[in-house]
């Protein structure tokens, strides 16, 4: 009997199949909270530290990546915010932060050596000083950059960022139209003269104006305002005065209170009238001849 072998051959044929290109430049951002003083004059700048690592298998020795940022919320602002004002993130003069995804793209460029270790980079954060339209606010905003890989593709990637404005409690009072400084002048001294000037007044929460006097709250015969006292303090060369706040009564020992709950913008008081009211029952026959004056200080603070 014949035995027949067969034999079959059944040959596998490996095949390697190229995957999805694997991404080889990585940014990590870290922006700072800014604190915000509505109170300080000039723009307000920070700076947004980048990382860069890049593991793209290259003869290239020079990397090269390009970056920008675009809010995350797009609401069809033409400007692109941060705790309602408007931010910019600059490189250079060209601001590369973009309020929708449909604006024209304005990005940083950076070339850096290729060694395999992270390159720092960074960006100067940029916001207007001194208004009161500014509020505390956390926003996400898209880190975008691209770059050619190793064969030569371009390749892009996206990454959260967080930017956080704070503002900070603070408070200021001038004189409405600018100042910080004005004369009341009564002329001839007549019981119940009054004078009056309107204040600015400015805060981030519920307040207190307290007053100071430089003659303890009564105006005193001096050669020149502003200039100490050389005589006694008598009936005979002082003036007894009262004061009111936004006709609130405010003295040494009682300052003006508002209990206005803090909203989310700095609270703005135009046009609140300070007045002084010379004793109505002085009797101007009873002083001796001369000047009479007081400096008053107002000063603003939180309610404790």
């Amino acid at each position: 009997m014949k035995r027949i072998l067969a034999a079959v051959v059944v040959s596998a044929a490996l095949s390697a199949f190229a995957g999805a290109a694997q991404a080889c430049v990585d940014i990590i951002a870290a922006a700072p909270v800014t604190r915000y003083d509505f109170t300080q004059p000039g723009a307000v700048t920070e700076t947004l530290r980048l990382t860069i690592t890049d593991t793209c298998i290259s003869s290239a020795r020079q990397g090269s990546v390009t970056a920008w940022l675009v809010d995350r919320v797009e609401n069809g602002a033409p400007l692109a915010t941060l705790g309602r004002l408007p931010l910019e993130v600059r490189q250079g003069g060209q601001n590369i932060v973009h309020a929708s995804t449909a604006d024209r793209i304005r990005a940083a460029r950076f070339r850096y050596p290729r060694t395999g270790s992270p390159v720092l980079e960074q960006l100067d954060i940029r916001l207007p000083g001194a208004s009161t339209e500014a509020v505390s606010e956390t926003r996400q905003y898209d880190l975008h950059w691209s770059y050619v890989d190793g064969r030569g593709d371009t390749q892009t990637a996206t990454r959260a960022v967080a930017f956080a404005l704070d503002v900070i409690p603070a408070f200021e009072v001038q004189i409405a139209g600018g100042g910080r400084e004005h004369t009341m002048d009564f002329g001839d001294l007549s019981p119940g003269a009054l004078g009056r000037v309107n204040l600015r007044l400015r805060a981030t929460q519920p307040f207190q104006v307290s007053m100071t006097s430089q003659n303890a709250g009564v105006m005193r015969r001096t050669d020149q305002c502003g200039s100490v006292a050389s005589e006694r303090l008598t009936p005979l060369n002082s003036v007894e005065y009262t004061a009111t706040l936004d006709g609130q009564p405010i003295s040494l020992r009682t300052p003006y209170q508002n209990h206005r709950p803090p909203s989310a913008r700095v609270s703005s008081f135009d046009n609140m009238p300070f007045q002084v009211r010379i004793d109505p029952t002085l009797d101007p026959g009873a002083k001796l001849a001369g000047r009479y004056c007081d400096v008053i200080t107002l000063q603003v603070s939180p309610v404790r």
